[in-house]
C-alpha cells in the first residue's frame, strides 16, 4: 500500500509495522481509532502529517526483518502470538506492577512528594484495568480465538463454518457481534489507561521523587505500549482478516445455492 496522508490511521499502522513506534512517539492513536483519518489524527497531535510519515517511511526501510508481517501470516500464528502476550501479561507484568504499588505504599508515609500522594488514586484505578483486562483477555481466549480457529479451517476444508464462528462479524442485531465487543473492550481499557497516564504524570517522574516511582513509572509506560501494539493487532489486522474470512464464506455458500 503507498505511503500516504489520505489514508486512515489503521490503514497505515497495519501496513507498516514499524512505523507503530513512531505514530506511539507522537501520540497518534494508532490502535483503537483505526477509521480515523490519518492528517486528522496528527492534527490533533499538534504534529506534521508530512513529518512524520517521512518518519514512518524511514523506520520501516530501516528495519523492516524486525516486524513479522501479520497481514499475510497464519492467523494461528498471530493468534499464538497475541496469546503469547496475554501469558506474560497475566504471570510477569501486572503482578510485577501491582507489586510495585503495594511496596510504595507502604513506604510513601515518610514521603511528601505530590507523585507519592498519587499513588493511592493510582493503585484504584490500576486495579480497575487489571481486572478488566483480565477478563477480556479470558474472553479472547475462551471465546473469540477458538471462533477464529474454527472459521479460519473451516474455509481451509471446505466444510461448514460452526454456528460460533459465523456469527463472528455479523452485525445490526440487538447483541453486538463478538468482535465488536472485543473492540467496545478496547475503547475501555483505552479511557483507562489514559486515566492512568494522568494520573502518573506521562509517566514522567519528577526530579525529587524515589527510585520507586521511577521503576512504577517504567513498567507502567512498557505494559501500555504493548497492549497498544497488541489491540492494534488486533484492531487493524486481525478483525479485517476476520471479516473479509467471513465475506469469502457467505459468497461461497451464495454460489454454490445459485449452482443448485
Amino acid at each position: 500500500m503507498p505511503l500516504s496522508a489520505d489514508k486512515t490511521v489503521g490503514e497505515i499502522a497495519a501496513a507498516f509495522p514499524a512505523g507503530a513506534r513512531v505514530l506511539e512517539k507522537h501520540h497518534i492513536d494508532y490502535y483503537s481509532e483505526r477509521s480515523h483519518p490519518f492528517r486528522e489524527a496528527c492534527r490533533v497531535a499538534g504534529v506534521s502529517a508530512e513529518e512524520v510519515l517521512e518518519e514512518v517511511r524511514r523506520s520501516s526501510r530501516d528495519a523492516p526483518e524486525l516486524h513479522e508481517d501479520w497481514n499475510t501470516a497464519p492467523l494461528a500464528e498471530l493468534i499464538q502470538y497475541l496469546k503469547d502476550a496475554h501469558q506474560c501479561w497475566l504471570t510477569q507484568d501486572l503482578p510485577w506492577i501491582d507489586h510495585l504499588i503495594g511496596r510504595h505504599l507502604l513506604d510513601r508515609a515518610a514521603s511528601v512528594s505530590e507523585q507519592d500522594r498519587s499513588i493511592p488514586v493510582l493503585q484504584r484505578v490500576f486495579l480497575r484495568l487489571r481486572k478488566d483486562l483480565e477478563r477480556h483477555l479470558r474472553d479472547e481466549e475462551n471465546v473469540l480465538f477458538p471462533a477464529i480457529l474454527e472459521l479460519e479451517q473451516a474455509l481451509a476444508g471446505d466444510r461448514a463454518v460452526p454456528p460460533a464462528s459465523s456469527g463472528l462479524a455479523e452485525s445490526g442485531g440487538p447483541v453486538p457481534n463478538p468482535i465488536e465487543m472485543i473492540e467496545q473492550d478496547h475503547e475501555i481499557d483505552a479511557q483507562l489507561w489514559d486515566e492512568l497516564r494522568e494520573i502518573a504524570y506521562g509517566y514522567v517522574a519528577g526530579e525529587d521523587a524515589p527510585q520507586g516511582i521511577r521503576a512504577l513509572y517504567q513498567e507502567l509506560g512498557k505494559l501500555e505500549n504493548a497492549v497498544h501494539e497488541h489491540t492494534h493487532l488486533e484492531n487493524n489486522v486481525l478483525f479485517p482478516r476476520v471479516i473479509r474470512l467471513v465475506k469469502q464464506k457467505g459468497e461461497q455458500a451464495a454460489g454454490q445455492q445459485a449452482g443448485r
